[in-house]
């Protein structure tokens, strides 16, 4: 079938300087929104950064890595703009190393447009301002494609790349399960390729991904002696199959929608077209254009039709996107063409690119213009979660310091981790911080830590996450003594703020404390 006359420029000469002064002026923007952005840490950085002040080798939800970043940071600077920056560093070498994949198999032109692609949407925004799992996540997984590609490609440095995928995978596998698809798919990509499968022949394929397995054993050693908790956890995303048609077809728009507004509508459909096209063609692909697609096309559609049985979250995806875009870059400059996508979707590259830029500007200006809305704090408000948790810190902080002893009152919160997290964060001196829950169940990585019982004889601030709030009864038994409820509201908005009661406890009592931790 004819190839279509490229859409994108094809002048390579100057791509590479382009593509550097580009990079150079988004990190500098992203630098100053960073140290700028008026804006709290999420609920999963807070809580990431309290597992980061007790370093293990596993953790009741996620590998260790992410707390082993968020302890660094403390090497620092022990504040939330350090933790951006993080980001913002892990997102940059994300984008150069996808950069240089799209680049090794299509050249400096091509890759300078899918750099763009990638660089320019919204989820790649928030990913280079919040640090959570898929940071690290990201980062690994295009360092592996790199260093897979390199080693399967001639050239006199096949070992070095060979070896460097142990690490790349490793650590990959050490921040978020999602990287245990990598060497799945990667001996697909072998053994589909005429020329390469028979590397599987030879004991170096098989030793590099052990050696990157390996990475997991101390996580597993660290399961076995918490009941398997990391795994448990994981299995019951993928538990409550619901098959309702009303509910399987939410499932599906809501998933959907979140891959659009990650990306860029008109990326997202023809690359999800493109994907399908490819499925039926994959072994007929050049080696460029089925590893792209063996790393990206089948999940993304898997994670679509798993949607039909539960809910997907949309970060999920996240780790399929670099190679999605780099093969949808290459097929919209006509290096490739296939039956069964419409040709006239490469049209929609260039306005995808810029309506996900459009999107990416709107998430940066929404921190700024929402809280002097009438939409600040309400349901559409989508930065009331990063706002109010220094607020509620300095306001626990203030009433810490007038306790009779504040270097002997711990601080106990009822409901969800991220009001613990968020205090052990943003209290003035950080006092020991816990999570009180009504049963034994372990929901939480505090459950697993040792509880308050340790701090006999001192005081406590209870801080419940409602307004008149009562005390439970076995939480007030802990103490000889409890004073009245002090109510604290933080302004989110016109009219909308978060309410909470902070009761003061004194004398916590010797011995096990019941339902506490």
């Amino acid at each position: 079938m004819a190839v279509e006359k490229r859409t994108l420029p094809a002048t390579q000469g100057p791509a590479d300087r382009h593509f550097w002064t580009a990079l150079a002026v988004l990190v500098a923007v992203r630098l100053v929104y960073t140290i700028l952005l008026p804006l709290d840490l999420v609920g999963d950085e807070a809580y990431y950064w309290d597992w980061g002040r007790h370093p293990a080798w596993g953790y009741f939800s996620k590998p260790p890595l992410i707390a082993w970043l968020m302890a660094l940071t403390r090497l620092i600077g022990d504040g939330d703009t350090v933790i951006r920056l993080t980001a913002l560093a892990l997102g940059t070498g994300t984008l150069l190393l996808a950069h240089r994949v799209a680049r090794e198999i299509y050249g400096p032109a091509i890759a300078f447009w899918a750099a763009a692609a990638i660089a320019l949407t919204p989820g790649n925004a928030a990913g280079n301002l919040i640090l959570t799992i898929d940071a690290p996540l990201l980062f690994f997984w295009c360092a592996s494609l790199l260093c897979l590609w390199k080693a399967c490609a001639p050239g006199p440095h096949r070992t070095r790349w060979a070896l460097l995928l142990v690490p790349a995978i490793g650590l990959g596998l050490l921040s978020k399960q999602m990287m245990l698809v990598f060497p799945f798919l990667a001996l697909i990509f072998l053994a589909g390729d005429r020329e390469l499968r028979h590397l599987l022949a030879r004991p170096w394929p098989w030793l590099i991904f052990a050696a990157a397995l390996a990475f997991l054993i101390p996580v597993l050693l660290w399961n076995t002696r918490h009941d398997w908790i990391t795994f448990s956890h994981t299995a019951h995303h993928f538990s409550g199959a619901s098959f309702h048609p009303l509910k399987m077809a939410g499932r599906l728009l809501a998933f959907a929608g979140g891959q659009m507004g990650l990306t860029s509508p008109l990326l997202w459909i023809p690359l999800l077209a493109l994907c399908a096209a490819c499925l039926g063609s994959c072994w007929r692909l050049g080696r460029g254009e089925r590893f792209l697609f063996l790393f990206s096309g089948p999940a993304i559609m898997v994670m679509l039709l798993m949607t039909l049985r539960q809910r997907m979250n949309a970060n999920w995806a996240a780790a399929y996107y670099p190679a999605g875009l780099i093969l949808l870059t290459g097929w919209t400059a006509g290096r490739f063409d296939l039956r069964g996508i419409p040709p006239r979707l490469r049209r929609w590259f260039r306005p995808g690119i810029a309506v996900g830029a459009a999107l990416m500007l709107l998430a940066y200006a929404l921190p700024l213009i929402l809280p002097h809305t009438g939409l600040a704090g309400g349901d559409l408000d989508a930065t009331r979660r990063l706002r109010g948790w220094s607020e509620l810190g300095r306001e626990t902080g203030t009433l810490l310091a007038a306790m009779p002893d504040p270097g002997q009152t711990f601080i106990i919160t009822l409901g969800h981790r991220y009001t613990t997290s968020q205090l052990a964060f943003y209290t003035p001196g950080r006092p020991p911080v816990y999570r009180w829950t009504q049963h034994r169940f372990v929901e939480s990585q505090y459950e697993l830590w040792p509880g308050y019982e340790q701090h006999a004889g001192w005081s406590a601030l209870v801080v419940i996450p409602h307004s008149s709030a009562a005390l439970p009864p076995a939480l007030r038994a802990a103490f000889h003594e409890v004073g009245p409820p002090t109510g604290i509201s933080i302004p989110l908005g016109p009219d909308r703020q978060r309410e909470y009661t902070i009761y003061q406890a004194h004398g916590l009592k010797p011995g096990p404390t019941g339902d506490s931790r």
